[in-house]
């Protein structure tokens, strides 16, 4: 995230900031029960097939890209980055 933020030049102050300050910034934690835990949009983020599975077994998305009026990529990658 530290590398996008630099690439991007979006927000040198947010470089300021540790490492868990940065994640309640970007909204990639919230407060649970038991601490800080991450966030849908932390799993979503950087979260691996695994953990997204276990946290949203319900998930799933589609990956499209248009061309015009027109389909041309349609493609499932989760289903295919699980197997």
């Amino acid at each position: 995230m530290r590398d996008r933020i630099r690439l991007t030049n979006s927000g040198d102050t947010l470089l300021l900031l540790d490492d868990d300050d940065l994640d309640r910034a970007l909204l990639m934690v919230v407060d649970g029960s038991y601490g800080p835990q991450p966030s849908l949009a932390g799993v979503l983020t950087i979260g691996k097939v695994d953990a997204i599975r276990r946290s949203m077994p319900m998930a799933s998305e589609v990956f499209q890209v248009m061309k015009g009026a027109s389909l041309a990529v349609n493609a499932e990658p989760f289903v295919d980055a699980v197997g």
